[in-house]
C-alpha cells in the first residue's frame, strides 16, 4: 500500500448566518450520532463532526472504524438520522437542512443534489445496459439526444464492451455491473457526490477512467466524499483527507 501524504481537513467555526459562497456544496455541522447498547447509554459512533465542501473538493474519510465511515456516507446521503447537528445543501436558491426534513422531502432533495456509488448496480429484468444509464438523464428531463451522447461517452469510456450495450446487467459479471454503476453515477452532474468504496470488484485497469471522471466533475465544480479502499485513487483524486 502506497502511504498516503494529504493534507487534514480542518473544521471551521460555525457562523450564525449561512451565506451562498459560490463555491460551497455542503456544510454538516456538530454532527453526532449514536449507537445504542443494551443496558448502556449509546456510544458515539460520529461525535461532533464538522465539515465544509467545496467545489473541487474530494475528501477521503479514513479512521480505524469502517461501520463509522459507512454511517457518515448514509447519514450525507439522507439514508440514516442523525441525534444531533445540521446537514446544510444549497437547493432551489435556499439552503436547506436535511436534518429537518420530511423522508420525501429528503428523498427529492438528495436524488436532485446528491450522487451515491454504492456497492451493488440497482437492477431491473429486461432492462439493457444502455437503459440503464439513460434512465437517470430521461428522468430529468435531459434531451434524449444528448442523453444518448453522454451514454455512449460514458460506456466507451468505462471500457463496456458496444455488444453489451444492448444486453441486461443481470447477465454481467460483478466487475462489469460496477462499472455501469459507475457510469449511471456519473451520467447525473450532481453538485455532491458520495462514494462508497467505489473499486469494489474492479481491475487496477479500472482505476484510471474512474480517476478521469472524478477529475472531469471536480473540475465543473462538484465536491466527494468517499471511502477508498483503493491507496492509489485516494492518493490521487483526494484534495483532504478526514478521519470519523
Amino acid at each position: 500500500m502506497l502511504p498516503l501524504a494529504l493534507p487534514r481537513l480542518r473544521s471551521r467555526p460555525r457562523s450564525a448566518t449561512l451565506h451562498r459562497p459560490s463555491d460551497v456544496r455542503f456544510k454538516a455541522e456538530r454532527i453526532f450520532k449514536g449507537v445504542a447498547r443494551k443496558g448502556e447509554t449509546d456510544v458515539a459512533l460520529i461525535q461532533d463532526l464538522t465539515v465544509t465542501l467545496r467545489a473541487g473538493d474530494c475528501v477521503g474519510l479514513v479512521g480505524p472504524s469502517i461501520l463509522a465511515k459507512s454511517v457518515l456516507l448514509q447519514i450525507l446521503h439522507g439514508q440514516s438520522s442523525i441525534d444531533a447537528g445540521a446537514l446544510w445543501v444549497f437547493n432551489d436558491d435556499s439552503w436547506v437542512n436535511l436534518a429537518q426534513l420530511s423522508r420525501s422531502q429528503l428523498q427529492a432533495i438528495c436524488h436532485h443534489s446528491i450522487g451515491y456509488l454504492g456497492q451493488v448496480l440497482p437492477l431491473t429484468p429486461r432492462i439493457t445496459a444502455f437503459e440503464t444509464v439513460l434512465t437517470p438523464l430521461l428522468e430529468r428531463k435531459t434531451p434524449r439526444r444528448q442523453a444518448r451522447e453522454t451514454v455512449t461517452r460514458l460506456l466507451s469510456l468505462l471500457n463496456i464492451p458496444t455488444r453489451l450495450w444492448r444486453v441486461s446487467p443481470t447477465q454481467f459479471s460483478k466487475a462489469e455491473q460496477q462499472r455501469i454503476n459507475i457510469a449511471r453515477t456519473f451520467a447525473v452532474d450532481y453538485p455532491v457526490y458520495l462514494l462508497n468504496m467505489p473499486m469494489t470488484g474492479l481491475a487496477g485497469c479500472d482505476r484510471t477512467p474512474l480517476l478521469e471522471l472524478i477529475r472531469q466533475r471536480k473540475a465543473s465544480g462538484s465536491a466527494f466524499v468517499g471511502i477508498f479502499q483503493d491507496p492509489i485513487l485516494q492518493t490521487q483524486a483526494c484534495t483532504h483527507t478526514l478521519s470519523c
